[in-house]
């Protein structure tokens, strides 16, 4: 990867793809910016089946806290859950959208990762006023209670054009004041 003036220039090809703006940045049929392109791959499946869901505490968002799946699997089919057209069968069923997902009390409010045709797209999965369940508690409260999270899905870390766009839909929503 090069990187010039702070931009990278790497080429993002995505499912045989190549539509790519000037500094590189692969961007879908009808955005013209990469903050368009953010804005038009954010999806929404809720996950309500979730015991968190069902839980309906409301909080008041201060700050983004951004996890990593640590699993070699970037597909989002793995943690969203129902084929909604473009995430692909989860054949193992081991989706989120379950009372207690793998026996654990978790839930975040998106997940960052691949759709069955290899784009990057963001799934939110609670309402961002929904208290989540993805950190622990300490001596000053949970970050549950104030914080919207991500994850990111991730792949082992061996393509670094997939790494670098979940990064940029990960980073770029959060540096954005509404």
């Amino acid at each position: 990867m090069d990187v010039r003036d702070g931009q990278r220039s790497a080429r993002v090809e995505n499912a045989g793809r190549k539509e790519v703006q000037a500094n590189g940045q692969y961007l879908p049929p009808g955005a013209n910016t990469y903050e368009e392109k953010v804005v038009l791959s954010l999806r929404k499946l809720l996950l309500t089946n979730n015991a968190c869901y069902k839980a309906g505490r409301i909080i008041t968002p201060k700050e983004i806290m951004v996890h990593s799946t640590v699993a070699n699997n970037p597909n989002l089919r793995r943690y969203v859950g129902r084929d909604d057209g473009l995430l692909g069968n989860n054949p193992n069923n081991n989706h989120w959208n379950q009372d207690t997902p793998d026996g654990r009390e978790v839930c975040v409010h998106a997940f960052i990762g691949k759709l069955a045709d290899g784009a990057v797209a963001t799934y939110q999965t609670l309402p961002w006023n929904h208290r989540g369940w993805h950190c622990g508690s300490g001596a000053k409260g949970s970050g549950n209670d104030s914080h919207i999270s991500f994850e990111m899905c991730e792949d082992g870390l061996v393509d670094t054009a997939y790494w670098l766009e979940n990064y940029t839909c990960t980073i770029l929503p959060s540096r954005t004041k509404a």
